[in-house]
C-alpha cells in the first residue's frame, strides 16, 4: 500500500533481540514499526515513533524524524510521556479443541518496580474486543530499617511481583488473554497468565 513512500528500512537491533521494520504509512507523517523477536520469531507493533529512517551506534538505536533525532529503547517513558500498550496472547485452546468453556477468572503475572495502570480481560473465539476493567493490584509493604523485625518483614525488592485473581466473563472454544498497561517511569514485565475456567458442551 505505501510502497512509494520514502522511509522503508529494516534494521536488526541485536541488544533488544528484535528485527524491526519500519512502514511508511503516511510520508514523513506516519510511521509503523513491525518488531520480530529474534529469539522466539514473535511479532508486535510499535505506533506512534514518527521515524523516516534507523541507524544503530554503539550498539544502541536511533531514528531520525522530520529536523530532530530520537533515541530508542532507552527510557522508560516516551519522553517523559507514558507509554500505552495494548498485548493479546495468541488463541489457546486449552487441550480442548471444540469444547466450550467459559472462562471465569484469570490472573496475569506481572512484575514491575511500581504500580500501572493495567486493564486485563478474555478474548474469546478469536474476536478481537478491547478490554476496560481495570485491574487491581494488592498493596505491597516491604519492612522499613530500624523498625522492621528480622524474619517477619517483608524485604524490599527491585521488582514486586502483581499476581492478583481477576473476574471475567467469557464463552467460547478458545481464549486469549487481553491486556494494556498506562506507564511511565516504571519498568513493566508480563511473564505469564494463568485462568480458570468450566467446561461446556462440544460443538458439532
Amino acid at each position: 500500500n505505501y510502497r512509494d513512500n520514502f522511509g522503508w528500512e529494516t534494521v536488526l537491533y541485536h541488544q533488544g533481540d528484535m528485527i524491526l521494520m519500519n512502514i511508511p504509512v503516511i510520508e514523513g507523517a506516519t510511521q509503523e514499526q513491525y518488531v520480530m523477536n529474534t529469539i522466539t520469531g514473535a511479532w508486535g507493533r510499535f505506533k506512534g515513533i514518527s521515524a523516516n529512517c534507523w541507524a544503530i551506534l554503539d550498539k544502541e538505536p536511533y531514528f531520525g524524524s522530520n529536523g530532530t533525532v530520537g533515541k530508542f529503547w532507552g527510557s522508560t517513558s516516551d519522553n517523559g510521556e507514558n507509554i500505552v500498550t495494548d498485548l493479546k496472547q495468541a488463541e489457546n485452546y486449552f487441550k480442548s479443541r471444540g469444547r466450550l468453556k467459559y472462562f471465569k477468572s484469570l490472573r496475569p503475572v506481572i512484575t514491575a518496580d511500581g504500580f500501572p495502570s493495567v486493564a486485563a480481560g478474555m478474548n474469546c473465539d478469536f474476536k478481537d474486543v478491547p478490554i476496560t476493567g481495570n485491574v487491581s493490584f494488592s498493596s505491597v509493604t516491604a519492612g522499613v530499617w530500624d523498625s522492621g523485625l528480622w524474619d517477619t518483614g517483608l524485604w524490599g525488592a527491585g521488582l514486586l511481583l502483581l499476581n492478583d485473581w481477576q473476574t471475567t466473563g467469557c464463552v467460547g472454544t478458545s481464549g486469549a488473554l487481553r491486556m494494556t498497561t498506562v506507564s511511565a517511569n516504571l519498568e513493566v514485565r508480563l511473564s505469564a497468565s494463568d485462568h480458570v475456567y468450566e467446561f461446556g458442551g462440544v460443538i458439532g
